[in-house]
Formats: structure tokens, C-alpha cells, sequence
């Protein structure tokens, strides 16, 4: 029996006012990676309507067919 797994990284979003303040990967395990600049980037997540502070946790996801080489 063969099973297929999508294998990713987790990434933390922190929003501040409803502007995206930070961009984190889980890394190593201990030290996570700042990937903001990059989230920013490919307008990964838009600005949210929140007046504090949010943070939303997930796996990016990128189809094989929607990715340029």
C-alpha cells in the first residue's frame, strides 16, 4: 500500500492592526526563519480587518501545476 504526503513548511503569520507585521517558519525545530520580506513578496496573505493583534498558523501549499521553473 502506498500513501501519498505533501511535506511543507509551517508558517506563522503575525498581524498587527491589520497590517501583516511578521513572517515565521517553524526552521530547525528551535529556531524559526523571518521570511516577511518573501511573504510580502507572493502576496501570500492579504491585510486583514483586525484592530489588534492576530496570528494565523498554517502550510503553504503550491500546486506542481501552478509552479514556474
Amino acid at each position: 500500500m502506498c500513501e501519498l504526503k505533501l511535506d511543507g513548511m509551517s508558517l506563522a503569520l503575525v498581524y498587527s492592526d491589520g497590517r501583516l507585521e511578521r513572517g515565521i517558519t517553524r526552521g530547525d525545530g528551535n529556531i524559526g526563519e523571518d521570511v516577511t520580506l518573501n511573504v510580502r513578496t507572493v502576496a501570500l496573505d492579504p491585510a486583514l480587518d483586525c484592530e489588534d493583534k492576530l496570528k494565523k498558523a498554517g502550510i503553504p501549499l503550491i500546486l506542481k501545476s501552478a509552479a514556474k521553473y
